[in-house]
């Protein structure tokens, strides 16, 4: 017992991030061996009353199964069957149902659970919340960067244009030149005609 009780001990030194338990003084050992039996005791307590909670919820069959446990430890002739319930139904089972509901109302279990139902959906809210900003933010990122993608591409088509200008600049300049030499060559080849035809 006491060697589960220092393993139980040392998991938890450990996962706490505290000194090993050898590491202790005897008197600090003798002080967490204590302690920990006590809180085994009381989680041990809290599962057992949780069992007892479980199997004690009030409703039809169950108080029906209850008075015939009693009935029958206390060796009583009559016995309650649900068909007793049923068959009294305006006193009996209304009297059962309703205080069912009061017993509810004030159940604290019920209204943890309920307010945990309530933070569940709340949290299941915001995780969806959470998932469409991020789907946005990654379809934002995706626009972002085939702009960026359009921008270069933009900017390699325009220095293309600018050389092509260039280019075409500079053919244009060549073609009057040579449209000029044609000119000069076309008056210098018809005096040359007209020379020779004199």
């Amino acid at each position: 017992m006491v060697d589960v009780l220092k393993e139980s001990i040392e998991n938890k030194l450990k996962e706490y991030g505290l000194p090993k338990f050898e590491d202790l003084r005897p008197n600090i050992q003798e002080h967490l061996l204590k302690i920990q039996n006590v809180i085994n005791d009381i989680v041990e307590t809290r599962k057992k009353c949780i069992d007892i909670y479980k199997q004690s919820n009030i409703n039809v069959n169950s108080v029906v199964e209850r008075v015939r446990s009693f009935q029958q430890e206390n060796s009583e002739k009559r016995n309650m069957s649900r068909q007793t319930i049923y068959n009294n139904r305006e006193i009996l089972e209304t009297y059962i149902l309703k205080y069912q509901e009061e017993v509810e109302k004030t159940d604290i279990f019920k209204q943890v659970a309920k307010e945990m139902e309530i933070k569940n959906s709340e949290i299941s809210g915001l995780n969806k919340i959470i998932l469409q900003m991020r789907d946005r933010d990654l379809d934002e990122q995706i626009y972002l960067n085939k702009i960026d993608q359009l921008e270069r591409e933009n900017k390699n088509l325009i220095d293309q244009i600018q050389k092509l200008n260039e280019l075409s600049a500079i053919n244009h300049m060549n073609l009057n030149e040579l449209q000029q030499k044609i000119r000069i060559y076309e008056k210098n080849l018809a005096k040359k005609v007209t020379s020779i035809s004199n």
